[in-house]
């Protein structure tokens, strides 16, 4: 599937048909001839349902369950904090120990994804 991306300016998000198909005004965005998705897991999902590859979706209850289980994790645990540690690189003033608890948090996360992957195949080779 071929995808355009287009960066959404201030005289974009005023346009009134653009508010139409985006309800929530909230990023990523997907839009195609049929439909459009403003959720980042949904968008996720379509694309990897569209690509066919069993490995991405599973193949099996138990495939699929891990699959949700780490995506949530990814929204629900790691964005959060995520978003605060780039907020505060980009200049958002935040309090010292507020940025090192995320910081902290966001750094434990990928270590537990790591540690989860180091032993596995994923993506291309080894």
């Amino acid at each position: 599937m071929e995808v355009q991306l287009v960066v959404v300016d201030a005289k974009m998000m005023k346009d009134k048909s653009f508010q139409q198909k985006n309800v929530t005004m909230s990023f990523p965005f997907l839009e195609t001839e049929e439909f459009c998705l403003f959720d980042t897991l949904a968008i996720v999902k379509f694309f990897a349902k569209q690509s066919g590859d069993a490995s991405l979706t599973g193949s099996s209850a138990l495939e699929n369950a891990l699959i949700e289980m780490w995506l949530q994790r990814a929204v629900t645990q790691l964005n959060p904090d995520l978003v605060r540690v780039t907020d505060a690189i980009f200049g958002e003033k935040m309090f010292e120990d507020e940025y090192k608890s995320a910081h902290s948090a966001v750094k434990q996360m990928l270590m537990n994804v790591n540690k989860h992957l180091s032993d596995r195949k994923w993506l291309v080779g080894d």
